[in-house]
């Protein structure tokens, strides 16, 4: 129900802000607060149109509702706000970025009815930890209203700073990257089994499992058959059935294999099972990288700095992701893009990027400095400053990450390795087939 959580000033006036809810549950709400203790509270229900004061009679249990005039107005607060003067607070926010509804009415109720001090942060720090901390200790900051966009690092490490934040954490801003492209399996390991490393690694592994053979047969034959004669897999005859064991060739040819994936990094093997040859987009570092074009709707989302990003309508934005090209990068909110990844549209060639970016689309309350925060609560927070008791939340993690799964289509490779190497055993056998037969002459 709640888009925010409580807003308070020493403890005695409280502001809960809210989206349009049924007025059932809100009631619920009000009777569950009232019931543990919190006396003061004023509820501020912000709509398409406009914007109500709901205060509880616990005696009753019934709601009293006024419309608010004017609350989107600097100068211009309604009357029924004017009891909320409470003590001198500092408030620190971050200029061009609250442009939001809510932010604008908290801070300007803060300002006018809290007597809160404005410290103005400049706008080019946004993604700076440190020039936070130092404002917020420079200025004795008590409270930080930011409605910034942050990666998700950043928001966890901002939100061990405070005693509790205000913040969305639904609508998630997410960027659909490209899919990696596929390629045929049996392509993409000729290409490695032909590159230079490969076959010189090739070429080594077959002479030492020759030398080493010659050693410990009892038959010396020309090296030049021993090389030609361990190149052979699966054969089920032998051309010299008194002195080779089949066993022996099967041996050879699956230490060979195994010697070629892992001296040459198990790249075949990894080849045959992400079957992909461009590098998977997961950070912001790894989309500017790429020099992908990026392409949002929202104007705040210009504040990460994509190298090239272009704003365009939501309707191009959503005809884009319908194209299914998979060339471009896409920003939006998740519920938005969710909605296109569904079964419903043949949108196969994008992903949704593993980084989060979380919009902070309310305030920060710092009380790390506040004198009003109690021992318990700075206890709290010095916790937190080391880990513990985070209140960071994120998505369900299947949403983002891949689940791990093999398909038999991903292990076809394999297959491809198992028939080519037959083919060559039967070559070989010819050849030293015919050798043998020569020799015998």
């Amino acid at each position: 129900m709640l888009k925010d959580e409580i807003f308070e000033n020493r403890g005695k006036i409280k502001i809960l802000i809210f989206n349009e809810v049924e007025r059932d549950e809100l009631t619920k709400t009000c009777k569950y607060i009232w019931d543990i203790g919190i006396l003061n509270v004023v509820f501020i229900e912000i709509t398409d149109i406009f914007s109500k004061i709901i205060l509880y009679n616990p005696f009753t249990g019934k709601l009293k509702i006024s419309v608010v005039h004017n609350m989107d107005l600097v100068d211009e607060f309604p009357d029924e706000l004017k009891n909320m003067n409470g003590y001198p607070l500092k408030l620190l926010i971050y200029p061009y970025f609250n442009n939001y509804d809510g932010d604008h009415i908290i801070r300007m109720s803060l300002k006018k009815y809290f007597n809160c001090s404005i410290v103005y942060q400049p706008a080019n720090k946004y993604d700076d930890i440190p020039s936070i901390k130092r404002s917020l200790i420079d200025t004795g900051t008590d409270f930080c209203v930011q409605t910034i966009p942050m990666k998700s690092s950043l928001y966890v490490e901002l939100d061990r700073l405070t005693t509790w934040s205000i913040s969305s954490k639904e609508d998630h801003i997410v960027i659909l990257v490209p899919k990696p492209k596929r390629v045929s399996g049996l392509n993409h390991i000729i290409d490695n089994i032909l590159s230079v490393k490969s076959i010189l690694i090739t070429f080594i592994t077959l002479c030492s499992v020759a030398f080493i053979d010659k050693i410990l047969s009892t038959e010396h034959l020309d090296y030049f058959d021993n090389l030609l004669f361990f190149i052979m897999a699966t054969i089920q005859v032998s051309p010299y059935t008194n002195s080779r064991k089949k066993s022996l060739v099967k041996a050879a040819w699956l230490l060979i294999c195994i010697i070629i994936h892992v001296t040459n990094s198990a790249i075949i093997l990894k080849c045959i099972l992400s079957n992909s040859k461009d590098t998977r987009i997961s950070t912001l570092q790894d989309l500017n990288t790429s020099e992908i074009p990026v392409f949002y709707y929202a104007g705040n989302i210009k504040e990460f700095r994509f190298k090239k990003s272009h704003r365009i309508p939501k309707n191009i934005w959503s005809d884009m992701i319908l194209a299914n090209r998979g060339n471009v990068a896409l920003v939006g909110l998740l519920i938005d893009v969710k909605y296109y990844l569904s079964e419903i549209y043949e949108t196969k060639n994008y992903e949704i990027m593993k980084e989060l970016l979380i919009p902070c689309l309310g305030a920060h309350v710092v009380k790390r400095r506040s004198p009003y925060i109690s021992r318990l609560d700075l206890l709290k927070v010095r916790l937190r400053e080391f880990g513990f008791f985070s209140r960071f939340s994120t998505p369900r993690k299947e949403e983002y990450l891949d689940n791990g799964k093999i398909s038999f289509s991903q292990l076809h490779g394999i297959f491809y390795l198992y028939f080519c190497g037959c083919i060559l055993s039967l070559v070989v056998f010819a050849v030293e087939h015919v050798i043998y037969k020569l020799k015998q002459k």
